[in-house]
């Protein structure tokens, strides 16, 4: 009986013994507390220096200590832990070097992984690579490939994309939840350094070695933030690598290239967007990709004011914001036998500035202006007067002058920008006023605004005359040109 009690004992103990031991050899745990800490690092870098006898080769201690594998201690492992310790290095990415692949066999891994699909977009369809870097079938594609798709569709049997589970346009990344088997890279989310060979498929899909470096001093302010800065070599100048994946030298995914090359003299860079820009598993917000793809179409349509009240004659420039619209059409919808003109400035897409002329007294006119986009139609409705008490115009500022208050005439926008600067075109037909006579109403009506006349300008060339106006404390320079017998400009600029 003592004996097979002993005997229990005896396993029980050995088995403690080596879970301790393999708990105590974990990478950079190196005082075998179960944690990764700056007392740790502090041990290794001492270790380095001699200062701790008892941290020999073949303890736990050492080996745990050792981060690069390289058979000694050093500084250079201190910091990994340290770095380790404060969560911008994992650890586990780190494997001894006879674990490296050949570059037959990293050619092979990359192409393995490679999945093929179709994607459509509103009125094409292209061909495009994804990346399977887990056993779940993860797939990771360029968000660009994906943006405002129509559909994903891949050429394997039974093969389609269950959801989508990431999608982020700042990093350029996104991750696809797709059915089936499929070989797949394992991911090095942090230990890539300078110096480092990297690998990634040409678009002849030839393996091309690359080097992890610092980007040139003339292009590193412009460099997206956590991108990682590879050369490419010169005779392979013509290559083109775009949304290629790149691995390490263990065959681990580490980014997607999404920049195309930059040269320097002879030299070549291109730029990776690293994966451990992409969420965890744990921040995932799948989507199925019908619900994907209603969300990238989604236009938000807003504007600043929903009662407008303008003078009569005047300009009205209202800023709109059509968040996420591209090409979709804008429609400008109002009651039968009203006579007010109202038109688009569409210089930018995402923010068309909606431009409004009356001669005619109007009172609650409804306005609709509606975006006809894929999924959805938004939609907001204007309540518009025209009064000969209202505003002059609708930038943000009564200050601002538009001439046509007072000379009664059509005007015909010339461009706008940002509301930082608008200028309105007159032809001088359409009032019986002199040259003279239109300046000086012009010149009265800034004055009792509180603009200042500033300078005179001729460009016989052009046969144009400029009159400068100030409006200091709003900061507002009005520049009114004769440009000849038919056409005036008044030009509005606000300080920034």
């Amino acid at each position: 009986m003592k004996k097979s009690v002993c005997a229990v004992f005896f396993v029980c103990l050995t088995c403690l013994l080596l879970c301790l031991t393999a708990h105590a050899a974990v990478l950079g745990d190196v005082d075998g507390s179960g944690d990764v800490t700056a007392a740790d690092a502090r041990l290794a870098l001492r270790a380095a220096v001699a200062l701790e006898p008892e941290i020999l080769p073949g303890t736990d201690a050492f080996t745990a200590a050792d981060a690069d594998y390289s058979g000694d201690i050093t500084s250079s492992d201190a910091r990994s832990i340290l770095r380790a310790a404060v969560l911008l290095e994992d650890l586990a990415d780190r494997l001894p070097e006879s674990e490296a692949l050949s570059e037959e066999e990293l050619e092979k891994k990359i192409k393995a992984s490679m999945l093929y699909s179709f994607v459509e977009h509103q009125n094409t369809t292209q061909g495009s690579y994804g990346f399977v870097i887990g056993d779940n079938g993860t797939v990771v594609v360029p968000y660009k490939m994906i943006h405002k798709a129509t559909a994903i569709n891949f050429p394997y049997n039974d093969c389609h994309v269950e959801s989508v589970l990431a999608a982020d346009s700042e990093s350029g990344l996104a991750l696809l939840k797709v059915d089936g088997e499929f070989p797949y890279l394992s991911v090095n989310r942090t230990w890539f350094n300078i110096g480092d060979s990297v690998y990634a498929l040409d678009s002849s899909f030839d393996l091309l070695r690359l080097i992890i470096t610092d980007p040139p001093s003339d292009l590193a302010a412009e460099m997206p933030a956590n991108m990682i800065c590879a050369q490419v070599p010169t005779w392979k100048y013509e290559a083109m690598l775009s949304y290629r994946l790149v691995v390490d030298r263990f065959g681990r995914a580490i980014g997607l290239i999404l920049y195309e090359e930059y040269t320097e003299g002879d030299n070549r860079f291109i730029f990776i967007m690293p994966l451990s820009r992409l969420p965890g598993p744990e921040e995932y917000d799948p989507r199925s990709a019908e619900e994907f793809f209603r969300d990238e179409w989604r236009i938000t349509l807003i504007s600043p004011v929903e009662n407008v009240v303008m003078v009569q004659y005047g300009t009205g420039i209202i800023p709109l914001y059509a968040g996420n619209r591209n090409s979709e059409w804008i429609e400008i919808i109002k009651p039968e036998g009203v006579w007010i003109d109202i038109s688009l400035d569409e210089d930018e897409r995402e923010n068309p500035i909606l431009i409004i002329r009356a001669s005619e007294l109007y009172e609650n006119v409804p306005i609709r202006i509606r975006v006809h986009g894929r999924y959805e139609t938004p939609e907001i409705k204007l309540n518009l007067s025209i009064r000969q008490d209202g505003y002059v115009n609708m930038v943000g500022a009564e200050f601002l002058p538009d001439p046509g208050v007072i000379w009664e005439t059509e005007s015909i926008r010339v461009g706008i920008d940002h509301g930082k600067s608008f200028s309105l075109k007159y032809y001088k037909s359409a009032t019986d006023l002199s040259d003279e006579e239109l300046f000086y109403s012009y010149a009265y009506y800034l004055e009792e605004m509180g603009y200042i006349f500033k300078s005179e300008e001729s460009k016989k060339t052009w046969g144009s005359c400029y009159y400068v106006f100030r409006h200091e404390e709003f900061g507002v320079t009005v520049i009114y040109s004769e440009w000849n017998d038919s056409l005036i400009t008044v030009q509005c600029k606000i300080d920034d």
